[in-house]
């Protein structure tokens, strides 16, 4: 389905706060041109943020037009559909986007602003991604933040409905082959990302200092919980970051980066290996590579392998 270029034929009116939902669809859609793909983003955006109604043609807060949410929540609805058929299918092997600006974690400031440029430049992610996030510094207000938090963001870009107020999939949520995702310090370019068609590498086997095979990997992140398998291993500190390679099943959803899902309970139940935060948490803040992957061949258990990164915390993108 096409979406419509001029969004005052959904002129409805009468929803509660109808009015201001009008204004804000309205002014930040019209700065975008028909003809771009990422266009209807816009429209997203508008559902979230506070503008003044206010015309091209002149008309404020009086003006008589009026959007309905539900109105404007189908069409943020037909974004995927809409950015498929009008764009690229998805990103060539190789072919890589850099998005400058600030990656904000969870819930941070700013999350809905960067899901928007990130659908934008990226209507359709490939099959296999790899985010390579560049931050000016590894602490936010004196606290450390981690790295997957800024990979769910950005996943959750192709899996919810940002339409909405709380973070609910929508019916076909994307499903990656692999994921990969590093975070370094910029060098001399600005903060960004880069998304990526590309597999995570091997880790190098001189390279790993733990592996093993987790029979039953928790579904749900609960404090305190500790893998069975990782019972009497030592904190890794010979260097400051690590790296995780993680191996699921054909099944697993690996792009699910929530409390609830296969990722983040695996990390926060590593803290034997990780070692423990100033509030007691596992210091998941350490990981700077994590490279995911499913395996056919492997069953509902998943392979870890921890490995050391490069000590030399600024450092180019990769292939630029």
């Amino acid at each position: 389905m096409r979406v419509p270029a001029d969004l005052r034929s959904y002129a409805a009116g009468k929803q509660p706060g109808g009015q201001r939902l009008a204004g804000l669809a309205l002014t930040r859609t019209l700065q975008f041109e028909s003809s771009r793909p990422g266009r209807a983003s816009g429209v997203l955006l508008a559902a979230k943020s506070g503008d003044p109604l206010c015309f091209r043609d002149g008309g404020g807060r009086e003006a008589a037009e009026r959007i309905s949410l539900d109105h404007v929540r189908e069409l943020c609805i037909e974004l995927p559909s809409a950015t498929t058929m009008e764009a690229h299918p998805t990103l060539d092997v190789g072919e890589r986007v850099w998005i400058p600006g600030h990656s904000p974690v969870s819930d941070g400031v700013g999350q809905l602003e960067r899901q928007i440029e990130v659908l934008t430049a990226v209507p359709v992610p490939p099959p296999a991604i790899a985010m390579h996030f560049r931050v000016p510094a590894y602490t936010r207000r004196g606290q450390h933040f981690d790295m997957e938090s800024l990979g769910y963001v950005v996943l959750a870009s192709w899996r919810h409905d940002l339409a909405g107020n709380l973070p609910v999939k929508i019916s076909d949520p994307y499903r990656s082959t692999s994921i990969w995702v590093t975070m370094a310090l910029m060098t001399k370019e600005d903060p960004g990302l880069e998304i990526a068609h590309e597999s995570p590498p091997e880790p190098a086997p001189d390279a790993v200092k733990v592996d093993r095979t987790i029979a039953r990997p928790p579904a749900e992140s609960i404090r305190g919980t500790v893998l069975a398998e990782l019972v009497g291993y030592s904190e890794l500190t010979e260097a400051p970051w690590l790296g995780l390679d993680l191996t699921f099943g054909p099944e697993v959803d690996i792009a699910e980066f929530g409390f609830y899902g296969p990722i983040k309970p695996l990390i926060d139940a590593m803290g034997p290996v990780l070692g423990r935060d100033r509030r007691g948490g596992p210091a998941d803040h350490r990981l700077h590579d994590l490279r995911i992957r499913r395996d056919p061949n492997e069953d509902r258990s998943v392979r870890a392998r921890f490995f050391g990164t490069a000590t030399n915390d600024v450092r180019p993108l990769p292939h630029r």
